[in-house]
């Protein structure tokens, strides 16, 4: 910038005296005399300019004033901008004062002409600011400065500063004492170009190019340097604007003037514009139009290296470099050349030599970026951590740095698996208004990486939907982008297009076990939602789809696991034990879930102990995992521990009070113990009994062990009313027909005898029972309580009341064959019973000389069928039947059957109890006669199982199967695939992968996985309708 001479707008030209004052003082000043004996000196008065006008005397002030070099205050460096501006303001007229004294005579004036002490000091304070001593300088001004001193030394002292702020980089302060200036008078328009500046570097562009403006529409001066450099700098603004049109008119009119200031800054700026709007060879042009400086230099080698004539712009900085070999700014073009032609190594080298030498702030700070980037694109983030940590011990730009210096602090954040840390960093900065191409390219990426850890899939599609908008991801990204599409697709139950997502990501990287792994979870997912019959062929094929996933990856702990489960869903044990095991073995952490599910695995293959241990450590890892507590209370009262059975019971009551199933368990476990009274009540408690199907039918067991036919009836009423179910309408039938029986029995005593009796009295009631029996044997269907046997031979007892004993026997040795078949077959029909696994029907041995809680045995058939057979009037063959039991029966028993063939023939009436009837089922049937002995059939209700406390497989672990349970590794975003394997970083981590074998291996497996997706398709078809939505 061109500074005028003169202070004050209203002198145009310095006076003699002025001059003369002036020409002592420099005078002064080159014999290092001290500027403070000024102070002293006498001048002439401005009288005497008349008679030196009248002299002719000649002002000598050419041939001695000190040169003002032609420099602007919009040269590339700021600093140099400074010095001139202070060099400059030296030179303005810091001249004395008018001292005006009146005299006794208005005619006589005296004036006089003194430095003042204030002009010592601000000449003091322009050394120091040019000697950069900054702070010497402020505290000078700031002990001079006061309000009631005059306007002059007021704007002196506020403008010299504003100059100390910009160095300062203090922009508002500037911009303050600037206007402050302006407001004196004097500095006017050299004021409002530096606080036009400082506007600019706060990035106040509008408001500093309206200052410009309107400046320049009030000054018509203009040839003034002044206006020259108002013209220039708001070009450069404007520029900054990319308002290309507007800044090359004002640099249009800057180069015209450059004719008298012979500076260039205009056409530079004319070239500049031609640049930036992507014109490198018309800027060109320009460029090569100006005598060559560093500043025109600089700039072709930017337009060769945009012309992509590397070679040509080497040879440029070349030039320079001879010259300069330590300049920065050549060296950081260097690297930058280098880097287009693709050598790194040499931009590397380049970037760094312009480090060293550190002669150019920003230089220095694009040479540390241009490495980091360099690193960051070669996935060495740590290097380029470190590169951007010399920040510190350098004078750079930070503001320029901190944007890329986080993005790198972040991205190590995500290889250290801090992964909500490293999310919180790239939002802080994708929330900045200003985020840079680079960092904007690469940070969605790195945040959807982490989104896709802490499992929130919808986040991380979001990244990869707004950045593929702008650069297209490459295969590992886009394999996560399709991975998080069908986990979001199955979340959102659309498994059909989930399963197409996932066998597309296998496809995109052969060797990754994830995507088999997701198709598995994927069927078990679907599946767990429906209600059809056919969902054991969907859980088949997502094993086919595990076992895939193992051969992948046999190392995977949570994989091992899942295929555990559905080996033991499918009756897999050793299989399901051996999956379990080596889960359990390459679990990092302690997993209870994988113990229980090995523990429920050893209680069906008969190994309780095993199964205790299980459970017992899954609950010393998680003592708040309630249905370890219920299978380890099932375990222990296998194995008699009946204490701890109740403490593990009580325990789960209390971790898990809101189970709806509380009231069921206890009360199974008090029926298996034997407390069928209590079984009752602990059953009734529930608020969902008369809706709970298993709650109802143990009860009604309960109710039938206990000889309470009518609340037996009931609940099975309530049973068959809840299911419609043909097997629980059978219970209830036989029950009901047994009901009726023993009910006519309390209102009447019939009293059998031999037919030739004629006092026999029949009842209906038991006609009417045989025919309900009869009903339900033609049915061919069994109750999951009463057996075809057992139906039979209640037939058979309603017969034989009648009279009709020839049908009773048959009815008897029909039910008794059917049993020995059953026996021989081992044959076990299912009690319906708790969601884990139905209780086996135990079958009594028939030759079993027990008389509780079953039918009847091989011994009361015998039994029956002798007493039927002599009353048919076949006295001597029932006899003989008695004779034949009486030898395979114990002692005490055998005496019995001795007594009762006695009887028959006695002579008085005897009553002979052969087995014991009490709290039995015959004890409520009538006696009859035999002869002269009196006696009753031998028989029970059936022997009722107690509900299953061995564990069995457990529905909800399958049911609890989500896709969001693999444990997902995507791929990261900083690995370098190559054909040999995956390098993580230039120096951490090498690890081989055979991508070419898994690749054939896929291709050979590509069209049974096709046929098996085919499949699955056709099922989600037609069972879609049924799918349970979000």
């Amino acid at each position: 910038m061109i500074v005028r001479q003169s202070i004050s707008p209203k002198r145009k030209s310095m006076t003699p005296s002025m001059y003369e004052g002036r020409q002592y003082q420099y005078t002064l000043r080159c014999s290092n005399v001290k500027t403070e004996s000024l102070d002293n000196r006498h001048v002439c008065s401005r009288n005497d300019d008349s008679k030196r006008k009248q002299l002719n005397i000649s002002n000598p002030r050419k041939s001695i004033s000190i040169q003002n070099p032609q420099v602007t205050l919009n040269s590339s460096s700021n600093s140099k901008n400074l010095k001139t501006l202070q060099s400059s303001t030296r030179k303005l007229s810091l001249q004395t004062k008018t001292m005006i004294s009146s005299t006794t005579s208005d005619n006589c004036q005296i004036t006089k002409f003194f430095l003042h002490p204030l002009t010592s000091a601000l000449q003091t304070c322009e050394r120091l600011i040019k000697a950069q001593r900054l702070e010497e300088a402020m505290k000078e001004l700031e002990e001079i400065d006061h309000p009631h001193l005059n306007q002059d030394y007021q704007s002196q002292i506020a403008f010299l500063k504003g100059t100390i702020y910009m160095q300062n980089h203090q922009y508002e302060k500037a911009i303050n004492s600037f206007q402050k200036c302006r407001q004196q008078g004097d500095f006017y328009a050299n004021a409002l170009v530096l606080q036009a500046m400082s506007l600019g570097k706060l990035g106040n562009f509008i408001e500093a190019i309206s200052l410009l403006k309107d400046f320049l529409l009030k000054n018509n001066a203009k040839q003034s340097p002044v206006y020259y450099d108002a013209v220039l700098q708001k070009g450069k603004l404007l520029l900054k604007l990319k308002k290309y049109k507007l800044a090359m008119q004002d640099f249009m009119i800057a180069s015209a003037l450059e004719k008298d200031i012979q500076t260039f800054q205009g056409t530079m700026g004319k070239g500049d514009c031609l640049r930036l709007c992507g014109k490198a060879f018309e800027a060109l042009i320009i460029y090569e139009g100006i005598p060559d400086s560093h500043q025109v230099l600089i700039r072709k080698v930017i337009c060769y290296q945009e012309l992509e004539q590397f070679d040509k712009a080497l040879e440029i900085i070349n030039r320079i470099l001879i010259y300069d070999s330590s300049n920065s700014q050549a060296l950081y073009l260097k690297g930058q050349i280098f880097m287009k032609k693709g050598e790194f190594n040499e931009a590397i080298l380049s970037f760094e030599q312009s480090i060293t030498e550190n002669n150019s702030k920003k230089a220095v700070t694009k040479s540390l970026i241009e490495i980091a980037k360099i690193k960051i694109d070669q996935k060495d983030f740590y290097s380029a951590y470190y590169t951007l940590q010399r920040v510190d011990h350098l004078d750079v730009e930070k503001a320029s740095i901190i944007d890329l210096k986080q993005f790198t602090e972040g991205v190590i954040f995500l290889m250290k698996r801090k992964y909500k840390d490293a999310i919180i960093i790239f939002t802080e900065l994708i929330n900045k208004q200003q985020l840079g191409e680079f960092i904007k390219k690469h940070i969605f990426v790195y945040r959807a990486y982490g989104f896709i850890q802490v499992n929130k899939y919808q986040n991380a599609l979001k990244d990869f939907n707004y950045i593929s908008n702008f650069y297209p991801l490459d295969p590992p990204q886009f394999y996560n982008k399709v991975i998080c599409e069908g986990i979001a697709l199955t979340q959102q139950n659309y498994f059909d297009k989930a399963q197409s997502l996932f066998q597309k990501a296998s496809q995109l990287i052969p060797g990754k076990m994830e995507p088999h792994f997701y198709k598995a979870l994927t069927l078990i997912q679907f599946v767990s939602k429906l209600q059809m019959n056919g969902k054991d062929k969907l859980i088949k094929n997502a094993l086919k789809y595990l076992d895939k996933a193992v051969t992948l990856n046999d190392n995977s702990s949570n994989l091992l696991y899942h295929r555990g489960i559905i080996r033991f869903y499918f009756g897999q044990l050793e299989l399901a034990l051996q999956d379990l095991t080596i889960a359990i073995e390459k679990n990092e952490q302690r997993n209870p879930k994988i113990l229980y599910a090995r523990g429920l695995v050893q209680a069906c293959l008969d190994n309780p102990q095993q199964a205790l241990i299980d459970f017992t450590v899954a609950i010393n890892w998680d003592p708040k995992y309630a249905e370890v507590y219920l299978n380890r209370a099932k375990v222990n009262t296998q194995l008699g521990n009946r204490t701890e059975a109740y403490e593990d019971l009580q325990t789960y009551i209390s971790t898990n009070p809101t189970d709806p199933q509380i009231y069921l368990w206890a009360g199974n476990l008090l029926f298996h113990l034997g407390a069928h009274g209590t079984a009752i009540k602990t059953y009734s408690h529930s608020p969902d009994l008369q809706n709970d199907v298993q709650l109802l039918s143990y009860r009604a067991m309960c109710f039938i062990i206990e000889k309470d036919l009518n609340n037996a009836l009931i609940d099975l009423s309530r049973v068959y009313d809840l299911t419609s179910d043909q097997r629980w309408f059978i219970d209830k039938e036989c029950l009901s027909a047994l009901k009726i029986a023993i009910e006519q029995n309390t209102r009447e005593l019939i009293l059998i005898s031999n037919p030739m009796n004629k006092s026999i009295k029949r009842s209906i009631s038991y006609r009417l029972a045989s025919r309900r029996l009869k009903q339900i044997i033609s049915s061919e269907v069994e109750g999951y309580l009463f057996m075809k046997s057992d139906l039979l031979f209640y037939r058979g007892v309603m017969k034989f009341y009648q009279g009709n004993y020839i049908k009773a026997i048959n009815n008897w040795n029909n039910s008794f064959e059917l049993m020995k078949q059953q026996q021989r077959e081992g044959v076990a029909s299912n009690v319906q019973s708790d969601s884990s696994e139905g209780s086996d029907r135990l079958t009594v041995e028939m030759d079993d000389i027990r008389f509780q809680d079953h039918t009847y045995n091989m011994h009361e058939y015998q039994y029956n069928v002798a007493v039927a057979t002599i009353l048919n009037n076949l006295k001597p063959e029932g006899k003989l039947l008695l004779e034949e039991l009486g030898r395979l029966l114990p002692q005490t028993l055998a005496q019995g059957i001795m007594q009762l063939r006695d009887a028959v023939d006695g002579q008085q009436i005897q009553s002979v109890f052969v087995f014991p009837e009490t709290s039995r089922l015959c004890e409520v049937f009538p006696k009859f006669k035999v002869g002269n002995a009196e006696t009753r059939l031998s028989f029970c209700l059936p022997k009722l199982p107690s509900p299953c406390m061995k564990p069995g497989f457990d529905q909800q672990l399958l049911q609890s199967i989500q896709s969001i349970d693999v444990e997902n590794k995507p791929e990261a975003p900083w690995i370098k695939r190559s054909l040999d394997g995956v390098i993580f970083t230039e120096n951490v981590q090498y690890i081989e992968l055979d991508l070419q074998s898994e690749t054939q291996r896929s291709e050979l497996d590509q069209t049974e996985e096709q046929v098996a997706d085919q499949m699955d398709g056709n099922l989600y078809t037609l069972e879609k309708s049924t799918c349970i939505s979000n």
